[in-house]
This record gives C-alpha cells, sequence and structure tokens, in this order.
C-alpha cells in the first residue's frame, strides 16, 4: 500500500494529534493501527474562506511535506508521519499538492520526521 504524509502534533507521550480539529469522539487524538474516518461536512479554508467536503490533509510525498510544513511557525511539537488512505481526491483550490482522504491508517511502526 502506498504512503502519503500528514503533518501532525506530537503530545509528550509520542501520540499524534490532529492539528487543529477533533478526530473522534471530539478529541484531536489519531490513535495507531485502525482505520480512522473524516468527518463529512462542509469546512472553510483559514486563510480566504474557501468552502470544500472536509478529509484528512494529506500529501503524496516527504518532500512536498516537508515543502509544507514551512508554512507553519509552530514546528517544536510538530512531525510529518506516514500513513495509509483511502478515497483520495485533490483539494482543488490549494496551491499545494494537497490531496484529500475520507480515511486513514497510521501503521503501529509509521515514519516519523521532525519538522526543521
Amino acid at each position: 500500500m502506498k504512503k502519503y504524509y500528514r503533518i501532525v502534533d506530537i503530545d509528550e507521550d509520542m501520540n499524534f494529534k490532529s492539528l487543529f480539529h477533533s478526530v473522534m469522539n471530539g478529541r484531536r487524538n489519531m490513535p495507531n493501527g485502525i482505520w480512522i474516518k473524516a468527518v463529512k461536512r462542509v469546512a472553510s479554508e483559514g486563510s480566504n474562506g474557501t468552502k470544500y467536503i472536509a478529509g484528512f490533509h494529506v500529501l503524496p510525498t516527504l518532500k512536498e511535506c516537508q515543502s509544507y510544513s514551512k508554512k507553519f511557525k509552530i514546528k517544536d511539537r510538530r512531525r510529518i508521519i506516514s500513513l495509509h488512505c483511502r478515497n483520495l481526491r485533490p483539494k482543488k483550490h490549494s496551491p499545494s499538492n494537497v490531496m484529500l482522504a475520507d480515511e486513514i491508517f497510521i501503521p503501529q511502526n509509521c515514519d516519523v520526521y521532525k519538522i526543521i
């Protein structure tokens, strides 16, 4: 299965968390080893208010994810992780190659990279 890449927050116990929105049960925690489904709702882009159907933001390569991570000011608790995706679609209004996944799977042994 192809690897994709996502930027996450990481806590002191090395748990992964979504950057901005709840993922499961009103929490940002992103568990390993299970398929996580995105909540299907209309989302609004923070910078310009563009509306789109929500999904997990992922990038197809580590290099693209590293480049995309330069947009973020906070870096100390952020990491890039590898994961698997189902039902991908392009985020059409994004200037980068961001894709939206309906489902993600974070393997127990996923790759973890520091953001520099």
